[in-house]
């Protein structure tokens, strides 16, 4: 079993969905993608890859692009505005999650599909597409715009944050969301923020960043 032959038997099974929600195929990032103006969005994999075994991971991603354009003037390199495990999602969506589900599905492997053989393919391919059209479309559409992503990071800025990689980066997503949103709490999430960048032991590189962005803002 090659990795190839599955990457392209899922992007194939993944094919007819993309045409009808207006997504494309892009075989190097094994993900359908929508860009538009104002952000991109992605379902995509990734993969851990043995000889005889594949573990698939499904993700749903969402880049605003204002959001980006700002990381990337300071030279910040960030991944994502919001992503989420699609499996994770269902869980999340259905309120049966606490701050220990993400580990806990990692631990007992059930944040991901495995394949051990060609024949698998098709399964994961409805499995996929049923937590897409259940629970990936509507969280595309809700969190691809400032105001949800404000509200998403800065409604309750100290609560667990399932939708980014972790503190570092829901402090400078936060921060930048509230400013253009124009959120009337913005100085009180910049202390916030700020607070908990001194207090947590962020890399270098995630330190200087929110730094050089919060003072970019103030310009």
């Amino acid at each position: 079993m090659k990795l190839i032959e599955v990457k392209n038997n899922i992007l194939l099974g993944l094919d007819k969905f993309a045409k009808e929600n207006q997504f494309k195929i892009f075989k190097k990032d094994f993900a359908i993608k929508k860009n538009t103006k104002e952000y991109i969005c992605a379902f995509d994999f990734t993969y851990n890859y043995w000889q005889d075994e594949i573990h698939l991971f499904p993700f749903a991603t969402i880049k605003i692009n204002q959001i980006h354009n700002i990381c990337k003037i300071n030279g910040y390199d960030l991944n994502y505005t919001a992503f989420i495990n699609l499996l994770f999602l269902e869980k999340y969506a259905k309120n049966k999650y606490d701050e220990n589900t993400r580990w806990k599905m990692q631990y007992n492997q059930k944040d991901r599909f495995k394949i051990f053989s060609l024949n698998d393919i098709d399964k994961i391919i409805d499995k996929t597409l049923n937590l897409i059209y259940k629970y990936g479309l509507n969280y595309i559409e809700k969190y691809s715009n400032i105001k949800s992503i404000d509200n998403l990071y800065n409604k309750n800025p100290f609560d667990y944050n399932p939708n980014c990689s972790g503190l570092n980066t829901h402090c400078i997503i936060g921060l930048i969301s509230a400013k253009l949103s124009k959120n009337e709490n913005y100085d009180k999430l910049e202390k916030i923020y700020s607070k908990i960048v001194e207090d947590n032991d962020f890399n270098d590189i995630d330190k200087v960043a929110f730094d050089k962005i919060k003072k970019y803002l103030k310009n």
